[in-house]
């Protein structure tokens, strides 16, 4: 089940790879919306200790999550949450011939302590209705419309 469902922006898309490859290239010559993308920590980064690669399936790199998602998305995993990242999007830029890429992370679950949280107030909530309900049957017997 899906939890939640958000969208983050792929950074250094117009670079190339190590190996020399264009990451525009591959973007715009194989990648396609809805295939699975993998995250790849990169703690030897020497522009960003906590940056965090990102890749086809096949190990291409596309670019990097932006910087401060990377720790936020990495401290979530950390902590027991789970995501199914597809790319979302690909973007052209009007008048250029550069393309940009939007990650879609589908949230499957969540830590302990964030899902006892979104459970009580699930079930504060479900409370205040039922509260609710019981009030307007009150005044619908008061005002004789049973």
């Amino acid at each position: 089940m899906i939890r939640r469902t958000f969208y983050l922006h792929v950074v250094g898309v117009t670079h190339h790879n190590a190996d020399g490859t264009s990451r525009q290239k591959i973007i715009r010559e194989h990648c396609r919306v809805g295939e699975p993308i993998v995250l790849i920590p990169e703690p030897d980064n020497r522009y960003d200790p906590d940056a965090v690669r990102v890749c086809r399936a096949d190990g291409t790199q596309l670019g990097y999550l932006e910087s401060g998602q990377n720790s936020r998305i990495m401290g979530d995993i950390d902590s027991g949450w789970t995501y199914r990242v597809t790319l979302g999007s690909i973007n052209h830029q009007p008048g250029t011939r550069s393309y940009g890429v939007n990650l879609r992370f589908d949230v499957l679950t969540m830590s302990r302590k964030t899902e006892e949280r979104l459970a009580k107030q699930e079930q504060r909530l479900e409370q205040e209705r039922a509260q609710r309900r019981a009030q307007a049957s009150w005044w619908r017997r008061i005002l004789g419309w049973y």
